[in-house]
Parts: C-alpha cells; sequence; structure tokens
C-alpha cells in the first residue's frame, strides 16, 4: 500500500504522540507538534508527497495562507519547504475543526498542560469523526 500524504489521520496520530509527552503551554501545542521536527525530509519524498496532492494546489494554499498571516507569500518555491508547510496549515486547520477535539483544546487552552488535560485531549481526538 502507497503511504498516503497530509492526511487527518497522520495529523490526528502526531497530536496524539506530542500529547503523551507534553507539557508547558497549550499555545505552544501546534507549534510544538508542526514546527520544531520537520514533516517530510528529502526532495523526492517532499515532490512525490506534493504530487500526490497536487503541486500547484499545494503552492496556491501556503501562498494564500501565508498572505492572510503575513501579508505575503514567504516560502520557497522549493518542494521541501512547500511540502513541510503545506503539513503545518493543514495541522493548524484540523486543530481548529476537526470535533470534539476542538471544543476540548478551548477549554483547557488557558489551563496548565497536565496528564489529566492531556487525557482529556487525546480522548477527543480518538472519539471524533474525520472531515476529509
Amino acid at each position: 500500500m502507497e503511504k498516503e500524504y497530509f492526511t487527518q489521520e497522520e495529523i490526528k496520530q502526531d497530536l496524539i504522540d506530542m500529547l503523551e509527552v507534553f507539557n508547558g503551554d497549550y499555545g505552544d501545542l501546534h507549534h510544538k507538534t508542526f514546527n520544531t521536527d520537520y514533516y517530510l525530509i528529502g526532495t523526492y519524498e517532499c515532490e512525490k508527497a506534493l504530487e500526490e496532492y497536487g503541486v500547484f494546489d499545494a503552492i496556491r494554499e501556503v501562498q494564500a495562507w501565508e498572505k492572510e498571516a503575513f501579508g505575503e507569500a514567504v516560502t520557497e518555491a522549493d518542494a521541501f519547504k512547500i511540502a513541510n508547510m503545506l503539513y503545518y496549515i493543514k495541522a493548524e486547520d484540523f486543530m481548529s475543526e476537526y470535533e470534539p477535539f476542538a471544543s476540548a483544546y478551548s477549554e483547557i487552552y488557558d489551563l496548565e498542560a497536565t496528564e489529566e488535560n492531556n487525557a482529556i485531549l487525546i480522548e477527543a481526538l480518538k472519539s471524533g469523526d474525520l472531515i476529509e
């Protein structure tokens, strides 16, 4: 079976993996999960993932997000950079749209990250239906 890229299932599992060890500020959860390590490494795999997704669709999504966030597109048209930025964006969307995680996350956002709070988020991730 060929690997699928940029899936909600991947994002969900990455969040679960992070929440199993997470401490700190929940405001950093997205950053620590999706911006402190690379989603894909190697030009070949990045190009393969972007071809599967749609190269121009990916570039358009990244540029639109960056224009909204920064006022201009800043990511170079490089397979490695586009693929990793696209996953970062997909994860941000997932965290705000995936129920019941989004509701649970908004309720504990200002609380300290504890094993109990992390368990609430993990359970919410495991109980929701994918929105793809």
